[in-house]
């Protein structure tokens, strides 16, 4: 079986937990950036098994590491192996081909997203406890490690860096990084990449945007308006529209699409032009939009990608576990989603 990628070969991934990854959607490897620094992880002999593997095409361990993307392919959607490799094949500038996506930032966050994990938001963690829900969410705790003299000698051969938080433009180790690879001489040769709620002043980073080769922000948005509000808990839609038309970066909306935000997944592009990718929620499972009752799913239009999901068989004790945990939601927040999402409660 020929079948590529070129995630092991030229990037490093490590979740909010530290766990060490292919990428965000493969399984994770036994090894943790808390016990591993990076360069002992890029010179494993668990990564060099993976990267022969890719190369000989004999995929032992990478058709359990790589379910999901192997799943999409079979489905003729447009697998992330697809999509990332290459992104980042285009990045390679001669001895520059490393990329960098670290959650070692910790979870500190001002939003409390309704289908976020803890490990990614400070906020959420502590809304989950006070309503019981706390366990639902992969209570994993968010690693936050010191890894600039890690990073050191990957910059001379590093394209690009992925910053994710939390929410980075809070996170003032996210600014000593970009502060060390400026100091260090390699600001002018590296492109960032950021996921962002955009809802805060944005001034202090746009004092870095012009020492960098390329910056580009991805914006989180789930909706139009009150709705987004309502499901990115905390967020200002007008605001963080008013900040995309600011910022001197390219900008891109990423869509993540749940039980609540399925229905405005048209009306987004509609809106923005363009929408760069629609990440499908899978876990907690409770919100995955395939546990819709059947004649609310008739009554959704979205993208093809969205629509197969959608039509996956369904589960009712899911689904009711979802509505439960949208009335605890609401009680605690003294919101009501019947008056902004009627399609599910009429």
């Amino acid at each position: 079986m020929s079948w590529i990628c070129s995630l092991p070969f030229n990037h490093i991934y490590t979740d909010p937990s530290g766990q060490y990854r292919l990428c965000c959607v493969s399984s994770p490897l036994s090894q943790n950036i808390n016990t591993t620094p990076l360069a002992d992880y890029w010179n494993s002999e668990e990564l060099n098994l993976l990267r022969h593997e890719f190369k000989t095409g004999n995929l032992d361990k990478v058709k359990t590491l790589c379910s999901k993307c192997i799943d999409q392919e079979k489905n003729n959607v447009e697998s992330y192996r697809q999509l990332w490799s290459k992104e980042i094949d285009d990045l390679v500038d001669g001895d520059r081909h490393m990329t960098f996506k670290l959650s070692t930032f910790g979870n500190y966050c001002n939003l409390s997203c309704y289908m976020c994990f803890p490990v990614n938001s400070s906020r959420r963690e502590t809304e989950l406890k006070k309503i019981g829900w706390y366990e639902n969410f992969w209570p994993e705790k968010a690693v936050k490690t010191d890894i600039l003299e890690q990073i050191k000698p990957f910059l001379p051969y590093t394209t690009a860096f992925s910053m994710m938080g939390g929410e980075p433009l809070l996170i003032q180790s996210h600014y000593d990084l970009l502060d060390l690879i400026i100091d260090e001489g390699h600001a002018e040769h590296i492109s960032l990449n950021y996921t962002s709620n955009l809802t805060l002043d944005t001034t202090k980073f746009e004092s870095y945007i012009d020492k960098f080769k390329y910056v580009q922000m991805n914006v989180s948005i789930d909706g139009i308006g009150k709705r987004n509000d309502y499901i990115r808990y905390g967020s200002d839609f007008d605001l963080i529209v008013k900040n995309m038309k600011k910022l001197k970066c390219d900008t891109n909306v990423y869509y993540t699409v749940s039980i609540l935000s399925v229905f405005d997944c048209n009306k987004a592009i509609e809106y923005f032009g363009e929408i760069k990718d629609f990440n499908i929620v899978d876990a907690p499972d409770f919100l995955s939009i395939r546990h819709l009752p059947n004649h609310i799913k008739v009554k959704v239009k979205a993208p093809d990608k969205v629509m197969s999901e959608l039509y996956k068989p369904r589960d009712e004790d899911q689904w009711q576990r979802a509505l439960q945990y949208i009335r605890d939601l609401d009680q605690h927040r003294g919101t009501t989603c019947a008056e902004v999402f009627p399609e599910l409660w009429q």
